[in-house]
């Protein structure tokens, strides 16, 4: 499992427990994630995908927790339920095996600590710098990875850098202690069309040399066609899709996946053609009865409205949870 996988999660439940009710924001996730490669959770905000896997790096906020199930990490010295960690090992274990780059995480560099002054401390504190020498290599191979000048980055602030340039910081942050596992949550919100495409040009490049493994959370379905090599399509906490890019793109089985790539803009399709789906993604306070999908899907019958589907094997290695498919290739 470990040598094909780099992490699993089994039977996951999460519950964000208050006073008087419970919220469901991830229902029963399984789903193994394949060692070096780029695996995408899409879906429209509040689908439960920065829950799920924040569980990687015990990093669900407040009050949410695991409730049943478990998440797995397969590292050097075999398998880790994450969940366990505590103390040291729970500190070493993040960001020297999972790292992640934060939605807008421009704005979690300290403002008053240059960049240079930011990764050293992080590396020192992990035990990272043997000497002055060899961290200054370790920057310059960091930094001409995404592409920043070493000279002029490592003096600034963070005030006195773009958008693009503190995002690309966030990156090579994230790659510092060489982690085997990054978490990308959104990592061009709120960039121009240019710099989202330049950046993750230099992702998928860094996949590539360092054979790192990246889990990448979007809603832009338009950017998993370009970059993953594994989907999950997930609606109010539940995975409605999983297979290969190439797969699910082309048969889109989930009348939900057919939504998100259908309402899409393409420069190959007319702006008549684009039929956005209708409706909205329903309160998880309040999720309908059987498929949580269900009240905006347009193949919705009787079985739907009372039954939720379960996420069985279509076809090798491509998973959905919809009534219309019995588990076997049609």
């Amino acid at each position: 499992m470990g040598q094909d996988f780099i992490a699993s999660f089994r039977n996951m439940t999460i519950d964000y427990v208050m006073k008087k009710t419970s919220l469901r924001a991830v229902n029963d996730l399984s789903l193994d994630i394949h060692r070096g490669g780029i695996t995408a959770f899409v879906g429209e905000s509040g689908s439960g995908k920065t829950t799920a896997v924040s569980a990687l790096l015990q990093g669900i906020s407040s009050p949410g927790k695991i409730v049943e199930g478990k998440v797995i990490y397969y590292g050097d010295e075999g398998e880790v339920d994450v969940a366990a960690l505590k103390g040291e090992a729970l500190r070493r274990y993040r960001w020297e095996q999972v790292s992640m780059v934060f939605q807008a995480s421009q704005s979690t560099l300290n403002p008053l600590m240059t960049i240079y002054d930011q990764f050293y401390e992080t590396a020192y504190y992990h035990g990272a710098v043997r000497s002055k020498e060899a961290f200054n290599k370790r920057l310059e191979e960091l930094f001409d990875m995404v592409k920043l000048d070493v000279n002029r980055v490592r003096k600034a602030y963070p005030h006195q850098m773009s958008g693009g340039m503190k995002q690309r910081v966030m990156i090579a942050f994230a790659l510092l202690l060489e982690p085997k596992l990054v978490i990308l949550d959104e990592p061009t919100t709120a960039l121009d069309v240019i710099t989202q495409k330049y950046i993750f040009n230099q992702l998928m490049e860094i996949n590539k040399r360092l054979n790192v493994t990246f889990l990448l959370l979007t809603h832009d379905i338009g950017i998993v066609a370009k970059a993953a090599d594994y989907v999950a399509v997930m609606y109010a906490g539940s995975i409605m899709e999983y297979a290969d890019v190439y797969t699910l793109f082309g048969k889109k089985l989930h009348p939900y996946t057919r939504g998100l790539i259908n309402s899409t803009p393409s420069i190959i399709r007319s702006a008549s053609e684009i039929s956005p789906i209708p409706g909205m993604p329903p309160d998880i306070r309040n999720l309908p009865e059987g498929c949580p999908f269900g009240p905006r899907c347009p193949s919705c019958s009787e079985r739907c409205r009372a039954e939720k589907p379960q996420l069985k094997e279509y076809a090798p290695g491509h998973w959905i949870a919809c009534h219309l498919y019995g588990g076997e290739e049609a």
